[in-house]
């Protein structure tokens, strides 16, 4: 049976939410797979016969250990990908030359951009995903919500509404 281990950090709720949406979906496809907040080192995978993605971001200081492990995953022959995420450019003084050997996916253009910038490989951009079973529990609800919303803005009258949750970061 094919495995797969997700690792990421406990502290970036966003970065969890994906990782399980990611274990959600292999499981669906048949693979054994779990989520690790800890660091697991290439010869341990190797070891237990499974595959991993690295969800977290890629700053050279920060993401040093993650990293250091993607590029020994391709080292052991460890099918491993770094699903890597940046806000902003990257501090190129601290991009070491090991790291660019690392396979990276970016989420958007925007991150493969950046990260291209710093000398890093990137090897393609996945956009994050859509829980369709939630899509499913939005279309139940949906018309209620619209009601409560357009009443809380003052009526829509046939108008499209929109709406965001993120944080008030300018590039939001």
């Amino acid at each position: 049976m094919n495995k797969l281990t997700v690792m990421t950090s406990y502290r970036a709720p966003s970065l969890k939410n994906v990782s399980e949406d990611i274990v959600k979906v292999a499981r669906s496809l048949g693979y054994t797979a779990k989520i690790s907040y800890e660091q697991i080192p290439s010869f341990q995978l190797r070891r237990e016969g499974s595959s991993a993605i690295i969800m977290m971001p890629v700053d050279p200081l920060y993401s040093l250990g993650w990293l250091l492990i993607a590029r020994d995953c391709v080292h052991g022959k460890v099918p491993c990908i770094y699903y890597g995420v940046v806000e902003g450019k990257l501090n190129e003084k601290h991009v070491k030359p090991w790291m660019s050997e690392a396979r990276i996916v970016a989420p958007s253009k925007y991150v493969r951009n950046k990260l291209t910038e710093a000398g890093l490989t990137v090897i393609g951009v996945v956009h994050h995903g859509v829980d369709l079973d939630l899509i499913e529990q939005a279309r139940k609800y949906g018309k209620y919500r619209r009601k409560e919303l357009c009443d809380k803005v003052g009526g829509c009258d046939g108008k499209v509404l929109c709406v965001t949750v993120s944080n008030s970061h300018p590039r939001k």
